[in-house]
């Protein structure tokens, strides 16, 4: 359900269309690098933030664009005025301006890993014993308490914020690579907005999470995507397309973020939107096949989605969080008037859920790492 904070969206756990496959064609789903020569076209700095949809509105308030994505982002300059200068920080925030994107080699601890899948595999073992919750592809969202044994086995079942009962799933959203980079990104503490976790290939359509994952800064927005195991070729990994933070947004018809009953626009014109514009850019869909405890960073605007799993029987163990700024994402979204519970690491902070304190950090495969 989507929630308004500030006159916008609020975070929202899921997006419609979630089982539309990243369309094969005209973009087959092959494994292959980024193209990093032919995606700088995309990167016309003068033109970021300038384009406007049918009714003449910018896609957002440029004043409120993160400095790495306002027109003069000069990250030669930012990185000369630091203190200190992280090894290979000036090349990962040019890569994010121009590409929306970056990877963080073996950035997690293989140890903290095995807890947090130790914590996922206690969870559906026992699942009628707890009240976590999840997206279930027919029946929505709810508690895993209420799933049937074939229903737990579905393989587009994700779990939904499970950073809440799960200490391992804090460490892991809360990671000091990921929350150090977004820190230079956002220039602002950084919040891990929301969690999910899927253990198949979503197969998930073409999108960006702008639409559906907003908060009051809506251009405050990235995601991180944890690889929990070595990812197969066949086993549908993530698909990305490099630079297209920078196409033109999609007009749902009520403006830029989806809302159900007031958007006019479908998921599939979204995706088949974002594939237009890539296509009059050359830009071409590269995928991620990571190493256990290998990260992928992205810009919010980033057009991602899962390619076709060629192997069902493979999983994809993975582990994604989305982030905002504190100012931007100020409170819980279960309790948006009161001041919220807050877990912080590595100066990184998530919220408690309110509604459910007693199942609060009930996983703790991940208290000694």
């Amino acid at each position: 359900m989507l929630r308004r904070i500030f006159g916008k969206p609020h975070a929202v756990t899921s997006d419609p269309g979630q089982n539309d496959a990243l369309a094969p064609d005209p973009t087959p789903a092959v494994a292959k690098p980024a193209d990093l020569e032919r995606a700088p076209a995309l990167t016309d700095r003068s033109k970021v933030a300038q384009h406007r949809n049918a009714r003449g509105e910018l896609d957002y308030d440029e004043t409120m664009l993160p400095w790495i994505d306002q027109p003069d982002a000069d990250v030669d300059r930012y990185v000369r005025a630091l203190p200190q200068v992280p090894p290979g920080l000036r090349n990962r925030l040019e890569q994010w301006r121009d590409q929306g994107f970056v990877v963080l080699e073996q950035a997690i601890e293989h140890r903290l890993i095995d807890a947090y899948v130790a914590d996922v595999k206690e969870l559906f073992e026992h699942h009628r014993q707890f009240s976590a919750t999840v997206g279930h592809p027919k029946r929505g969202t709810l508690s895993i308490s209420e799933l049937t044994d074939a229903e737990v086995r579905d393989r587009h079942l994700r779990l939904v914020n499970f950073h809440n009962p799960s200490l391992a799933a804090k460490k892991l959203a809360l990671a000091g690579s990921i929350i150090d980079f977004l820190e230079h990104v956002f220039r602002e503490q950084v919040v891990a907005m929301q969690s999910l976790t899927f253990r198949y290939g979503t197969e998930q359509h073409v999108h960006q999470d702008y639409a559906y994952v907003v908060s009051g800064n809506p251009s405050h927005l990235a995601a991180a995507w944890i690889a929990l195991e070595d990812i197969h070729p066949d086993a549908g990994p993530l698909g990305y397309f490099p630079g297209s933070h920078r196409i033109p947004k999609y007009d749902w018809g009520n403006g830029l973020f989806y809302v159900e009953k007031e958007s006019v626009g479908s998921g599939a014109q979204f995706q088949d939107h974002i594939l237009s514009e890539c296509r009059k850019r050359g830009v071409e869909l590269a995928t991620f096949l990571p190493r256990k405890g290998d990260v992928f960073l992205w810009h919010g605007s980033l057009a991602h989605g899962g390619t076709p799993q060629r192997d069902t029987d493979r999983t994809r163990l993975s582990f994604v969080a989305h982030y905002s700024s504190v100012p931007a994402f100020p409170s819980s979204p279960h309790d948006v008037q009161h001041e919220p519970q807050r877990f912080e690491l590595n100066r990184g902070v998530l919220y408690l859920d309110p509604t459910k304190p007693e199942s609060e950090d009930v996983f703790r495969h991940g208290a000694d790492v």
